[in-house]
């Protein structure tokens, strides 16, 4: 018998749990990034792409985008 058998399938293993927390953690920081595009007032093909992005590319977007947000408003500019 392995272990595979004794363990019950309805039990959350440790890697179940995490992905949750992460999963949500993911949607919590896309809907916030999605709040503040849409209160942003930046021109509408630019908040198209950055909501485009936030939507795509989970957990790394919404980073992502505060990250460049935080940078626009001291005036960095990244270029």
């Amino acid at each position: 018998m392995t272990p595979e058998d004794t363990m019950s399938p309805l039990i959350p293993t440790a890697l179940d749990s995490a992905m949750v927390i992460l999963s949500l953690i993911a949607v919590i920081l896309a809907i916030i990034a999605l709040v503040f595009i849409a209160k942003d007032r930046r021109n509408f093909s630019s908040s198209i792409f950055a909501a485009l992005f936030v939507c795509v590319v989970p957990l790394v977007g919404p980073v992502f985008y505060f990250i460049v947000r935080r940078d626009e408003r001291r005036g960095g500019g990244g270029g």
